[in-house]
């Protein structure tokens, strides 16, 4: 109830002092990061409030053609779904998603991201769905994922690590919920390297993948002999050898 009030209070404070449009009375034209009125192609000022076709209703104030404050869209009860805070028809400041599911009362907070003059920066967060636990915090910088990035189990445990630089994926690290690592992988500009483990800390598998084309993987049983190798050779050849009582055969 909260939400709905701060959303009635966020189009009615200055109602009768601006102009009003329904959705389908502006457009942003996105060449100029401007939003214009579509009767006359005028540069629009004012409430802009409607319902989308999927139920969903939206609204915003356009101050000289930029989204001026916080830009909300609403579920058909009229609770928030997002909400955004802009500055000169930049996102700046936080964007709250709400939960999508109907199991709550979507009060729950499911992403949280925050924004310097259009580009994401600093930590964004996610959250599960029924439980509103911690599900995954990534780092950016200057709009581009950077350094480490964390997943993690509903009941807390970490899923998976991993590293990004200038918005490049470098390196991956997941766990099973014992905190035993599963998997490492490795990136690079053309290639892509990793291995999998069984949870009694055996190998599983190794794989190599070059130009996403070629490459190779070698699976493993649980004792530590292998059990297959196959060599992808391009598109559309490879090479495969399975391992009976530790002998290689095609």
């Amino acid at each position: 109830m909260t939400k709905v009030l701060l959303l009635v209070g966020l189009f009615m404070v200055n109602v009768l002092h601006a102009q009003t449009y329904g959705l389908d009375d502006v457009y942003e034209d996105e060449n100029k990061n401007i939003w214009k009125e579509s009767s006359t192609g005028r540069v629009a000022s004012g409430l802009v409030y409607g319902i989308m076709q999927n139920g969903l209703s939206k609204g915003f104030e356009l101050v000289n053609g930029k989204i001026e404050g916080k830009k909300v869209t609403s579920f058909e009860d009229g609770s928030i779904f997002v909400t955004c805070n802009y500055a000169n028809g930049l996102k700046n400041g936080n964007c709250l998603w709400y939960s999508w599911s109907d199991k709550n009362d979507r009060n729950q907070i499911s992403r949280k991201e925050n924004f310097i003059n259009g580009l994401q920066v600093g930590k964004n967060y996610t959250y599960y769905t029924e439980s509103g636990n911690l599900k995954t915090v990534r780092r950016y910088k200057d709009g581009k994922r950077a350094g480490k990035e964390q997943w993690f189990y509903d009941s807390g445990e970490d899923r998976a690590t991993l590293d990004y630089l200038n918005g490049k994926k470098n390196s991956a690290v997941t766990y099973f919920k014992s905190g035993k690592i599963s998997g490492k992988r490795y990136y690079s500009k053309s290639q892509e390297k990793g291995i999998t483990y069984f949870k009694n800390g055996k190998i599983k598998s190794e794989f190599e993948i070059i130009n996403n084309n070629k490459g190779s993987l070698t699976t493993y049983q649980k004792g530590g002999s292998k059990e297959y190798e196959i060599s992808i050779l391009d598109d559309e050849e490879f090479i495969g050898f399975s391992y009976i009582n530790s002998h290689k055969s095609k």
